[in-house]
């Protein structure tokens, strides 16, 4: 549960979450979980995202972390089972694009970021070899601190079937962007984090 607090939607004016948040400065961007776009994933790697996904929610509203949701124009709503744990999520971001990278369509979104004091962005979606690898790309170049794991993101059944997704971790490291095998080792790494910020 988020505490009791009331959720409150995350825009240019800006919010502190960093004195609220249990991990300053982190915040979880999905993107591009809706249902026209799921269609394309094999339904092996939608089942493993999704309860991947609700992991990592769960875990930011146990610990106040801002959540930015994106989405596709067109693509219809987010999954159903994603949204309703939205709903708990104590601050949230929510925009719609027109390109394959977020950051693109909104020139206002690391602004908006900054503003809302975050400057660290843990990225979970689809597809994995598009959007997701564009925006990140894009973050980075941003000056944010960006990272994903294979838990959390999955790519079209068509790109894996012609082994186009076996450079996707590649790609991410040689951009600099920090990938993790599991969600549950990003979450691992934001426990340590805050265990070594409050014992120095």
């Amino acid at each position: 549960m988020n505490n009791g607090l009331q959720q409150k939607v995350l825009s240019y004016s800006g919010i502190d979450t960093r004195s609220i948040s249990k991990h300053p400065g982190y915040a979880v961007m999905i993107i591009d979980m809706q249902k026209m776009c799921l269609k394309g994933v094999h339904p092996s790697d939608e089942r493993r995202i999704l309860r991947s996904q609700a992991t990592v929610i769960d875990y930011c509203i146990e610990s106040n972390i801002p959540i930015f949701k994106v989405h596709y124009t067109g693509c219809g709503q987010t999954n159903f089972d994603i949204q309703e744990k939205l709903k708990e999520v104590p601050f949230i971001g929510k925009y719609t694009k027109r390109r394959d990278d977020a950051f693109k369509t909104y020139s206002r979104l690391p602004n908006i970021l900054r503003n809302n004091g975050i400057d660290s962005l843990f990225m979970m979606g689809v597809y994995a070899s598009m959007c997701l690898q564009e925006s990140a790309i894009s973050a980075k170049k941003k000056e944010f601190n960006v990272s994903t794991a294979w838990t959390v993101i999955a790519d079209r059944f068509e790109f894996k079937r012609k082994g186009l997704d076996n450079d996707i971790k590649l790609i991410f490291e040689n951009n600099n962007i920090t990938f993790y095998e599991t969600h549950n080792e990003f979450i691992d790494h934001l426990k340590l984090r805050d265990l070594s910020r409050r014992n120095p």
